[in-house]
């Protein structure tokens, strides 16, 4: 092939090499401008080698795809070459004859090659050079405006609207009711009061006020925790169990856990312990250590409660009535003071025991009002401040307590019903269905009985009958199984 040609060829295909480059890069920075874009309309930053492997990639096989279309023939240049220099087809005369040799051929190439190398690279045209710089254009362009573009904020869900509360003729008779309740209740006067209030607020704000659904939790949530307060405001357990909490004296420890659980028969338990504890010849020392305690215990409670709480005023007779004794002992023989302490001792009993139960009625006159408030107005736990939430209270106690402890321990059956773990199996006999049954299968009937009765305040003697034939029926369940009753 004659020197003229490939002069040319090499400046075409040139051409074409350079023009396929600018094209693939053209490609790839359009491709990454893309995923740029792609990536910060779905809220994501995106990632820079991921951009630049995406962009290399794009432009080099766009590249190449250009270079197959876009590199010229020998023929399209032998063609062109006639076209752009006026050679009349000898460029492509010689291409065409360019395996034959003769005389007339040789003078034609000779011809041709020198017209060619006369010729300036420069007279080939570049034809609709703007073509080619479209792509580079809007790349740049599209490039450009990826990286302008902020990452979209993430789309927040629009939550729907929250309803308006519309308060129920079920809620507003269920309030209405529980207030009756409370007032039919014996609970104290003071805080019987502060509770129907509360609740008569609470009535009117649901019935007059605009609220939506959840205003109407925080209203009701609100009525529960000011209830809690006010039940813990008139029950002084809580300062009793920290007065005497960790007492020298085991009578006394053992009363504090029995404030702190509100129960009765763990008072009765203590004081029996601490009257036996007494039963010695020589008593002197123990009512005056009794006495120094009672009288710590007093000066603790000061500050905590009012000196008219029935639980403050049965432990300063209790140090009034021993302080008394405590002058009169070397006056008197063994036998008369162990008659005194037995005295005192039980006046202490009923009176703490009487203490307790009014708490205890204060107690269940506030759960009452809780538990039905979060029943009518289908609140759960969660929506209750945790500190405002039902909490059991741990025993604390010494060696008799563990004593006890295990004791409860060995007698556990263990039977279930899913929720609760009762404390024993045993078969006992209902006087209600004349037929044996599990004590875990009735003692909730047992229960919801006694606490709706306790409630009202004093026991009455149509309680103290039902109690007694209650554990006449857990003590007694066996014998009558025996006698075929």
């Amino acid at each position: 092939m004659n020197i003229g040609f490939e002069r040319f060829k090499r400046r075409l295909r040139l051409g074409a090499t350079v023009k396929s480059l600018l094209f693939g890069l053209s490609c790839g920075g359009a491709a990454s401008a893309v995923y740029i874009v792609i990536r910060k309309q779905m809220a994501i930053s995106p990632d820079l080698w991921l951009t630049l492997a995406i962009g290399c990639g794009t432009a080099v096989l766009a590249s190449l795809a250009a270079f197959f279309i876009l590199c010229p023939s020998e023929k399209k240049i032998a063609k062109k070459l006639d076209d752009d220099l006026g050679l009349e087809e000898r460029v492509q005369t010689m291409l065409a004859f360019r395996e034959q040799e003769s005389h007339m051929l040789s003078l034609q190439r000779e011809d041709t090659n020198d017209q060619l190398m006369k010729a300036s690279l420069r007279a080939v045209r570049y034809r609709h050079p703007w073509r080619h710089a479209i792509a580079p254009i809007l790349a740049v362009t599209l490039t450009v405006a990826a990286i302008m573009l902020p990452v979209r904020e993430p789309a927040i869900p629009e939550e729907p609207e929250e309803p308006d509360f519309e308060m129920t003729d079920f809620q507003e008779t269920a309030v209405l009711d529980l207030i009756e309740k409370v007032k039919a209740s014996g609970m104290e006067d003071i805080p019987k009061g502060a509770t129907v209030a509360v609740l008569e607020a609470l009535l009117e704000e649901l019935r007059t006020a605009e609220l939506k659904a959840g205003d109407m939790k925080q209203t009701v949530v609100g009525a529960v925790v000011s209830v809690n307060r006010i039940v813990s405001a008139a029950n002084t357990n809580d300062e009793c169990y920290t007065a005497m909490n960790g007492s020298d004296i085991q009578m006394m420890s053992e009363l504090g856990n029995a404030m702190s659980l509100l129960s009765g028969i763990q008072a009765k338990g203590a004081v029996d312990r601490g009257r036996e504890a007494l039963k010695v010849d020589e008593v002197a020392e123990p009512v005056r250590q009794l006495v120094k305690e009672a009288e710590r215990v007093l000066q603790a409670l000061e500050d905590d409660v009012v000196e008219t709480d029935a639980a403050y005023v049965t432990v300063s007779n209790f140090a009034e009535a021993l302080r008394a004794l405590e002058t009169q002992l070397p006056q008197y023989t063994r036998g008369w003071a162990q008659d005194q302490l037995d005295d005192i001792f039980s006046k202490l009993a009923t009176s703490m025991n009487r203490a307790l139960m009014q708490q205890h009625t204060n107690k269940e006159a506030g759960d009452m009002v809780v538990t039905t408030l979060m029943a009518v107005f289908e609140l759960s736990e969660e929506d209750i401040p945790a500190e405002q939430r039902p909490q059991n209270k741990p025993q604390q106690g010494g060696d008799q307590d563990d004593k006890e402890d295990e004791e409860i321990k060995d007698a556990q059956g263990g039977i279930s019903d899913g929720e609760l773990l009762f404390g024993s199996d045993d078969m006992i006999f209902d006087h209600y269905t004349n037929q044996q049954v599990k004590y875990g299968e009735v003692l909730l009937d047992y229960y919801k009985t006694v606490s709706d009765k306790t409630l009202s305040g004093t026991p009455s003697p149509e309680l103290e009958q039902f109690i007694n034939d209650y554990f006449k029926t857990l003590f007694d369940g066996s014998d009558k199984e025996n006698d075929g009753n």
